[in-house]
């Protein structure tokens, strides 16, 4: 089982840090071919969280858990 998590602050260019863990948390050959669709999924999940979650200014957190067993992943 492998467990991913990250947080995240609401600014916008902390994308690449969830890309680049992404990445690597699908690294092998199994599972290679799920990067690029929850790639896309959580940014645009990310994105209307930083972009309408505080309309107000005021600093947000973003958390993003991943977990994978064998052919089943949850992403909370």
């Amino acid at each position: 089982m492998k467990h991913l998590k990250i947080t995240l602050s609401n600014n916008i260019s902390d994308f690449n840090i969830l890309i680049t863990k992404l990445e690597s948390f699908f690294q092998d050959n199994l599972t290679i071919g799920l990067l690029m669709p929850i790639t896309l999924i959580l940014e645009e999940l990310y994105t209307n969280t930083v972009t309408h979650g505080a309309r107000d200014g005021r600093e947000i957190s973003v958390e993003i858990n991943l977990e994978l067993d064998r052919d089943e992943l949850d992403i909370t």
